[in-house]
């Protein structure tokens, strides 16, 4: 095999900053003439069917909202996720940026006219086709879901199953250098087949589930799906090309772990990772209302859990409640009668309350719009082509 560079996702169409991987993909292939090889994670159970886009609601504020292309079988790996019919695109504000509006139809007809049972088959071809005049270099796909019934993937995981508990410590040794990077692995020392080893079998409903080496052994056997982990997933991978692997910024993170694991249990030094990555915004910020300092939040409190005339009220009476013996029915009666004097005091503001509680919302309002305005994870065909080959750094 000749000089190899690899990268890939979940299918689905994401954000620019996974763009910017594939975008980084293509132009090192392209610079280097080695073979482009995109990995699709399709033993991965999240939901491509559901895409977020921006909005104006009725009141013109810049809202989040969500298209459920298909419905979603949760707990079911996008492999194995069947295709149907899908719903029609929505149709956003005429008033924000029209690349919205395209990008929604665009993914719309791409996933509607290109061939695919599965989910994950689907959108893989579906991204091809928004792709195809933002690449120069042809790339090869592989499925993660196929990976361990090749090589070296099948004997990477002979390998585990002959000692499930040794490479189970080091890959949860691996988990401790990374916090939060994943699950630890069930070891049984007594009985090591019952060791969890890091794959998925599928169970009732094609749902993914964990599995003992013993177990996993059998299914390996009637020839059963078995699909890799995310770290055992981009060993294989490495393993297979070896050459570089180029990924975002959270894969570069976690992938400490798949190199202390090869290192660890398989012996195997994996080729480098290099991270890229890019930060791209929709320009919303024209349809905000700006942000101000909100004096009356500590009032609505204060007023909320101490509506009384005068001051030290709720003190008062807090003193009475911790004077009576514990669960003695007169500290329950002073418990009751403190909050019906607090309702009745709120009664008495009411509209002091309502028009601070609605000068709250309007806040709260507004720092939505903000958060939406910044949000940086739409899908990229959201965005104009021009925007996105600015912000990843290449010129088609």
């Amino acid at each position: 095999m000749g000089q190899v560079i690899t990268s890939g996702h979940q299918p689905g169409f994401h954000h620019p900053g996974i763009l910017a991987k594939r975008l980084a993909l293509d132009a090192a292939a392209r610079d280097s003439g080695a073979e482009a090889v995109w990995l699709v994670a399709d033993q991965d159970v999240d939901a491509p069917e559901v895409v977020r886009y921006p909005d104006l609601d009725a009141a013109g504020r810049l809202v989040a909202r969500t298209w459920r292309l298909r419905p979603i079988r949760q707990g079911v790996p996008t492999c194995s996720r069947t295709w149907g019919r899908m719903t029609p695109p929505p149709v956003v504000s005429q008033d924000l940026p029209p690349s919205i509006n395209r990008g929604l139809q665009a993914m719309h007809d791409a996933l509607d006219g290109v061939p695919g049972d599965s989910v994950a088959e689907r959108f893989r071809a579906a991204e091809a086709v928004l792709l195809r005049d933002l690449l120069q270099s042809e790339v090869r796909y592989v499925r993660a879901s196929e990976l361990l019934g090749r090589e070296p993937g099948g004997s990477i995981l002979q390998r585990v199953l002959e000692d499930p508990v040794r490479c189970a410590r080091v890959w949860n040794h691996g988990l401790g250098l990374v916090p939060r990077s994943g699950r630890r692995l069930a070891i049984d020392e007594d009985d090591p087949g019952r060791t969890e080893v890091p794959v998925w079998l599928l169970g009732e409903g094609g749902i993914r589930r964990r599995a003992g080496a013993r177990e996993v052994a059998r299914a390996v056997s009637a020839g059963e799906a078995v699909l890799p982990r995310a770290f055992l997933m981009t060993a294989v991978l490495r393993a297979m090309t070896g050459g570089v692997m180029i990924h975002g910024t959270g894969g570069g993170r976690y992938e400490a772990v798949t190199d202390h694991w090869s290192d660890g249990f398989l012996g195997r030094t994996l080729p480098e990772i290099r991270v890229v990555s890019r930060d791209l915004r929709l320009p919303l910020e024209g349809f905000l209302t700006p942000l101000e300092s909100d004096p009356d939040r500590d009032e609505l409190r204060d007023l909320e859990h101490d509506p009384w005339d005068s001051g030290g009220a709720k003190q008062d009476w807090l003193d009475r409640i911790r004077s009576a013996p514990r669960r003695s029915p007169e500290r329950r009666r002073l418990f009751l009668e403190m909050h019906e004097s607090m309702h009745q005091g709120r009664q008495r503001i009411a509209g002091r309350l309502d028009r601070l509680r609605a000068r709250r919302h309007e806040e709260q309002a507004r720092v939505g719009e903000h958060r939406v305005a910044r949000d940086r994870t739409w899908a990229w065909p959201l965005h104009e082509r021009a925007a996105l080959l600015d912000a990843t750094g290449c010129r088609g």
